[in-house]
């Protein structure tokens, strides 16, 4: 299997899940070591547990009826997926697949939706967690319209290499240009031009086969311009007065 990696959630936004913790208050944690290229649940399938990565990466992707195929996202350690059969979704969204070595946990969702009832503290997690996740997805499609192809591949090696959480930054492994290309919305070849361009920048560098380093340089691509216009006055406002 090619290697690919991309779009994480970057981590939890509000502290580390403290898996021990919950397994030792509210049971049904299974926890088990899978292999790159081992697939954790796939679109279509019955919804009835959701997963917590301890460690490695989870690369999402849907296909459509017409057979096309797309990567939505990639898990890191610290992230939750399967989390759509909380909301009564009957069956699975996306497909789940390691694109590393990876340790994760299974929590059933009678356990999960327990747990939300019953201990504040989860719960409190759960809707930071989700909320942060959610602003981050819109984030990313407002990106999509507004920011350049360079901008939104910085972006993504800087989320990817966990630039500004907690954990601090980590190497890139696995990289896969083409599935970095559809994450940004344009051609493999653009995006290794641009990858060159950060390199010969002295942004990133490589370590080995498809290793990437990021060095905080790279945050200098990202446009910090505002990306909305705000009325500086009333006559920017459009004028609702009837007309005849």
């Amino acid at each position: 299997m090619a290697p690919s990696a991309l779009m994480p959630a970057n981590g939890p936004p509000c502290g580390r899940f403290d898996l021990v913790s919950f397994a030792r208050r509210h049971g049904g944690v299974t926890k088990y070591a899978l292999g790159r290229g081992s697939r954790l649940f796939a679109q279509g399938e019955l919804a009835n547990e959701m997963f917590y990565l301890d460690q490695g990466q989870i690369q999402l992707s849907v296909i459509s009826v017409q057979g096309r195929r797309a990567i939505v996202g990639i898990l890191t350690a610290g992230d939750f997926c399967g989390e759509t059969c909380l909301a009564g979704e009957p069956k699975q969204l996306a497909t789940a697949t390691c694109i590393a070595d990876s340790v994760v946990a299974r929590i059933a969702q009678p356990i999960v939706t327990r747990a939300i009832q019953q201990d504040p503290g989860f719960a409190e997690f759960c809707v930071t967690y989700f909320l942060n996740r959610s602003a981050r997805l819109t984030e990313r499609l407002i990106s999509q319209f507004f920011d350049s192809s360079e901008s939104r591949l910085a972006r993504i090696l800087l989320q990817l290499s966990n630039h500004g959480s907690e954990r601090g930054p980590t190497v890139i492994r696995n990289l896969d240009q083409e599935a970095l290309a559809q994450l940004i919305g344009t051609s493999r070849s653009r995006t290794n031009y641009f990858m060159n361009k950060f390199r010969e920048l002295g942004h990133i560098r490589y370590d080995g086969y498809n290793y990437v380093v990021v060095h905080d340089s790279l945050s200098q691509v990202v446009s910090h311009q505002n990306r909305f216009a705000a009325p500086d006055g009333p006559n920017d406002r459009p004028d609702r007065r009837a007309t005849s």
